[in-house]
C-alpha cells in the first residue's frame, strides 16, 4: 500500500482525505466511546481529540508515529485491503528545513515493523520505503499542469506551525526566494485566546475558527468573540503579508495558496488585493506525497 502523511501541528491529513487534530491522549484502558482509538505496544490511546503542543523536532519522539496510526488504519479500510500491509511512505518536511530535516524524517519512519488495533480491529505493518519531500513544493509539483501556464507563480502554503513560501519562474522555483517563517494559524488561535481571556472566555480551537472564517457562532459572548477574532484575523493576514513582502513577494503576480490556513482564510485574500489564482485544500501536500512515491527528491 500507498499513503501520503501530512504530519502537521495543527492537523494530521492523508492522501485518502482523512484528517484530524494532531494530539493524543493516553489512556489507562481502552476507550470505550472516543474515535480513532489505537492501542499499541500494551498501551492505549485516543488521537484526534486535542491538539499537541508544538514540537521543534517531531523525530525525538514517539507522537508523530502514533498520530499517523489511525489514517493507515482508514486507509486499509478505505481501499479494501487485507490488514497485513507493506506500506510504502510519503511525508514531508517544511520547506527551508528540508535539506537539514528529511534525513531524519527519513531514519525516523524507515523500517518500522508494528502490529496495532484502530478502532478495535488489527493491524500488521511494515513500513519498506520512505521518501520525504519538501512542504508546497510537493504540492505545486503534483498540481504542475493546473498552474503551468503562468510564468511567474507565488506559492503559499500556510499551516499550523509554519508558512511556507516560494516564487515559480518558467515552471521552475527561484531556490533563493524559498521562505519558511514560524508564522503558521496557531500564532493567530493563541493571539485570540490570549485576548479573550481578560474576559474569561475560554473556548475551542474549532470555535475560534468558525469566528475567524465568519461563520455563525452559538457561544452566549458571540459578538465579543466574533469581534476579537476578526481583529486578530486582519491583523494576522497584514503582518503575514507584509513579512512575505519584505522578503520579495509581489502579490500582484499570480499567488497559490495551499493547506489548512489557506483555506480558513480563503475568502479574506481578495481584500487585500492579492492575485489569488487558486487555493488547494488541507490534504494537497498529503496527496501530492502519495502522488509523487516514485519521484526522490
Amino acid at each position: 500500500m500507498r499513503l501520503g502523511i501530512d504530519s502537521g501541528n495543527f492537523w494530521t491529513k492523508s492522501s485518502t482525505g482523512f484528517s484530524y487534530q494532531s494530539g493524543l491522549i493516553e489512556c489507562a484502558a481502552e476507550p470505550v466511546a472516543a474515535d480513532n482509538r489505537i492501542a499499541y505496544d500494551d498501551r492505549f490511546y485516543s488521537v484526534g481529540e486535542c491538539r499537541d503542543a508544538v514540537e521543534t523536532d517531531k523525530t525525538k519522539s514517539d507522537n508523530m508515529f502514533l498520530q499517523m496510526l489511525p489514517a493507515v488504519g482508514k486507509a486499509i479500510v478505505a481501499r479494501k485491503l487485507k490488514p497485513d500491509q507493506e506500506l510504502e511512505l510519503g511525508v514531508g518536511t517544511p520547506l527551508k528545513r528540508y535539506g537539514m530535516e528529511a534525513p531524519k524524517y527519513k531514519d525516523y519512519f524507515t523500517d518500522r515493523k508494528f502490529d496495532f488495533q484502530w478502532n478495535g480491529n488489527p493491524y500488521s505493518i511494515e513500513i519498506t520505503r520512505v521518501e520525504v519531500y519538501p512542504q508546497g513544493y510537493a504540492a505545486y509539483l503534483a498540481n504542475y499542469d493546473k498552474f503551468s501556464g503562468y510564468k511567474e507563480l507565488n506559492v503559499i502554503d500556510i499551516g499550523g506551525g509554519t508558512v511556507d513560501a516560494f516564487m515559480i519562474s518558467g515552471g521552475m522555483p527561484i531556490t533563493s526566494s524559498f521562505v519558511s517563517l514560524n508564522r503558521g494559524v496557531i500564532n493567530l488561535t493563541n493571539k485570540c485566546r490570549d485576548d479573550l481571556e481578560p474576559a474569561g472566555i475560554n473556548i475551542s480551537e474549532n470555535q475560534i475558527c468558525s469566528s475567524v472564517m465568519e461563520m455563525e457562532n452559538l457561544h452566549l459572548k458571540a459578538e465579543l468573540i466574533d469581534r476579537i477574532c476578526r481583529l486578530q484575523r486582519d491583523q494576522y493576514i497584514k503582518d503575514l503579508l507584509y513579512r512575505l513582502r519584505e522578503r520579495g513577494f509581489d502579490f500582484s503576480v499570480p499567488t497559490l495558496f495551499i493547506g489548512g490556513g489557506a483555506m480558513l482564510l480563503n475568502k479574506f485574500w481578495e481584500r487585500y488585493q492579492i492575485n489569488t489564482v487558486g487555493c488547494l485544500d488541507e490534504t494537497a501536500n498529503a496527496r501530492a506525497y502519495e502522488a509523487l512515491l516514485d519521484r526522490v527528491m
